[in-house]
């Protein structure tokens, strides 16, 4: 009675729809989420996609990347067959999509705003789905962000998960020219704003178990660099992962092999499957 109760409320929240979740006889799935909604996060409706095959999964929030360019549409050609395992909440950043509103205060437009939105986000889903720690994910640009918030506010997640990880984008970018304009979010300078911000000084530690997904193909967020960075960041279990047959989105190239990570290791706050791990037998 409870579950109907909080899906029936969820349907009243926001405009919207994404296709059900199916079930093996072709029907909707009883008891999965699947829904598009607004909610006001520090003073701007922010759009948030949610799916899931059973409410009662735990949270994983996704921070897109850009900034400004959400990663849910990608997912209609490329699924992550993830649902299974979380509740997966595709949050549209501050400008981005669902998000997006000219009348957004130029001042807002800022680091420190979208850490203090993926705060936020956090904590209203938390409330809603009634879980003390959540999982985080964080994608290119969103890696940077969910990245800082997982460092200043650990006891609201279970672990953090890097896919694409910034490190210090100058550092790593070889088109800095070509994304500068692609994005309303960065008229606003937020770009130039962490291009120069190093997370190897800005983060030196984690409290959380922390896992990098990486493509070995990846040219805007240079795979070594990440490979450094989580060799010297502090945290209590830490594994790299390299994915031979991606670029850019790991999660969306190769969703099997990631659906097994998440599912073995993430979950389990393990590292047996990483290429790299530490503690060497965590």
């Amino acid at each position: 009675m409870a579950l109907t109760h909080f899906l029936a409320s969820l349907l009243r929240l926001g405009p919207g729809t994404t296709r059900p979740l199916p079930h093996r006889d072709g029907h909707d799935l009883p008891g999965s989420i699947s829904k598009k909604l607004t909610v006001p996060i520090n003073g701007v409706r922010q759009g948030l996609v949610i799916r899931s095959s059973n409410a009662a999964n735990p949270v994983l929030l996704w921070v897109h990347g850009g900034p400004g360019m959400p990663d849910y549409p990608l997912t209609q050609q490329h699924p992550t067959g993830l649902e299974d395992l979380f509740t997966i909440v595709w949050w549209d950043q501050r400008g981005a999509a669902l998000s997006f509103n000219t009348d957004i205060p130029p001042e807002t437009m800022t680091i420190e705003q979208f850490i203090a939105d993926t705060l936020a986000v956090t904590d209203y889903l938390r409330d809603l789905f009634h879980q003390d720690r959540i999982y985080i994910l964080g994608h290119s640009w969103g890696s940077f962000i969910a990245l800082q918030a997982a460092a200043r506010w650990p006891e609201r997640y279970r672990a953090y998960l890097g896919m694409a990880q910034m490190v210090h984008q100058l550092e790593s970018e070889e088109k800095i020219n070509l994304w500068r304009g692609r994005a309303f979010s960065r008229r606003f300078g937020l770009w130039d704003q962490f291009i120069r911000i190093d997370l190897r000084e800005t983060v030196p530690a984690l409290g959380i178990p922390v896992y990098f997904l990486e493509g070995r193909f990846d040219y805007t967020c240079v795979t070594s660099l990440a490979r450094g960075y989580l060799e010297q960041l502090q945290a209590p279990v830490k594994g790299f992962y390299l994915f031979r047959n991606s670029a850019h989105s790991p999660l969306l190239e190769e969703p099997r092999k990631a659906h097994r990570i998440l599912e073995r290791d993430v979950l389990a706050g393990a590292n047996i499957l990483a290429d790299l791990r530490w503690p060497p037998g965590g």
